[in-house]
């Protein structure tokens, strides 16, 4: 009897190996078990994560209504440009563009008689020959902030006596009247706060 195997030992290992296919199922799971435990936990650090822009987010849009509020007091947001014509072609009347933070922060000056140029959003100037047809644009950068741009027009804009670089904005001062120069005409800026 020395020779006959055991019978439960040879059935035990068979019991105990598994082919490949089982093997890959087992790794296959265990590996999805991790995957999954790995996704959770990062999940749970993502939610934290939100929460806590999301508490940023909505302390600084706080933060930003009551500096909004307290700039809406104390910036004016809307102007009305009146412009005097002391020489050129226009001499003697007087036009008005409207500016405002909100919707229209540009106004345009030109020979054009398009939309933009059209009051109270702009000022076309179709007699002045010597006007370039899109010659300048006044722009309010932030409320306040006004810049004039002469839009690389054919002979040039001075402003208070400066001659102006072309598309580089410059910087109004809009507490007293501007002297402004362009095509055959000095023309006399004066911007009023809207109520």
């Amino acid at each position: 009897m020395e020779n006959v195997p055991d019978e439960e030992g040879p059935v035990q290992e068979i019991d105990d190996m598994i082919d490949v296919q089982g093997f890959l199922l087992q790794d296959c799971q265990a590996s999805s078990k991790k995957l999954v435990e790995q996704a959770n936990a990062r999940t749970a650090e993502l939610r934290q994560e939100l929460e806590e822009g999301k508490k940023m987010l909505l302390d600084a849009l706080e933060a930003e209504k009551e500096n909004l509020d307290k700039d809406a007091k104390a910036t004016p947001r809307a102007f009305t440009i009146s412009v005097r014509c002391i020489t050129g072609p226009y001499r003697g009347r007087n036009f008005s563009m409207d500016i405002d933070a909100k919707r229209h922060s540009s106004c345009f000056i030109g020979r054009s008689t398009g939309r933009k140029f059209r009051p109270p959003r702009g000022l076309s100037m179709p007699k002045d020959s010597e006007l370039s047809t899109s010659h300048g644009e006044i722009k309010m950068e932030t409320p306040g902030k006004f810049l004039f741009i002469d839009l690389d027009s054919t002979n040039g804009t001075r402003i208070d006596d400066v001659e102006l670089e072309p598309n580089e904005p410059y910087e109004l001062t809009i507490s007293k009247p501007i002297k402004v120069e362009v095509g055959a005409g000095e023309y006399q800026f004066t911007f009023e706060q809207k109520a």
